[in-house]
């Protein structure tokens, strides 16, 4: 009888140990949409190698459901070293990042916005940044930038923007409403609109310039003598 007793006793300080080991062990819960939308991501075409093949950078979004806006991240790797794994490291962080692009001597060009409180908009500029410091040096245009490209050592620069608009005289624009209600609107090839083909104007100008350590200087508009028209 007392050989039993001890058995029992043993198999419940056991079961006892098993049923509190069990307790104290993590819960699994269910993937939640917040979990889903907290998922950072790279951004796709905003991942690019150094021109010596040491380094990668690329760009991480990263959602904050408290704020409910988008942070994004550059961070450098080093492709000599892969362990440990990890994401890197941060160069700089933004409200929006794009346009990465490797220069020489370890130096990147990106479009930095970041949000204005004031205009609730975002706001964006040019900067040439070191990979090693990451010290920022801002460009500046003299206009908002459209598109831009730039030379591999970083000196110059090509880059477009919006062309000013023009209005015409009221003298012009009844000629030519006289000139549409007797000839008709001419349809434009490639789609139906019947916009009036004559009207259309260039949309961007392009201009070329040079960076030096003051900045953008020497800039100057580029004209094509009518023989090229950016819409």
């Amino acid at each position: 009888m007392i050989h039993y007793a001890k058995r029992y006793g043993k198999l419940l300080a056991l079961t006892i140990l098993l049923l509190s080991q069990v307790r104290a062990a993590p819960q699994m819960r269910s993937l939640t949409i917040e979990d889903c939308v907290r998922t950072r991501r790279i951004v796709e075409g905003e991942v690019t190698i150094s021109p010596d093949g040491s380094s990668a950078a690329y760009v991480v979004k990263s959602p904050d459901v408290v704020s409910n806006r988008n942070n994004y991240q550059l961070y450098i790797r080093d492709l000599k070293q892969l362990e440990p794994r990890g994401e890197g490291r941060l160069l700089l962080q933004a409200d929006k990042i794009s346009g990465t692009r490797w220069l020489d001597r370890g130096r990147m060009v990106a479009e930095i916005g970041r949000i204005d409180d004031a205009e609730k908009g975002i706001t964006s500029e040019v900067d040439i940044v070191d990979a090693v410091s990451a010290k920022q040096e801002a460009l500046s245009f003299p206009s908002k930038v459209e598109d831009y490209s730039i030379s591999s050592d970083g000196r110059t620069i090509v880059f477009s923007t919006l062309a000013p608009k023009t209005r015409e005289s009221a003298s012009a624009e009844a000629a030519r409403k006289i000139e549409r209600e007797s000839r008709g609107y001419r349809v434009q090839f490639g789609n139906g609109s019947a916009a009036d083909a004559g009207s259309l104007t260039s949309k961007y100008e392009l201009y070329v310039g040079r960076i030096d350590k003051s900045g953008l200087v020497d800039t100057r508009r580029l004209t094509f003598s009518g023989l090229l028209e950016m819409h």
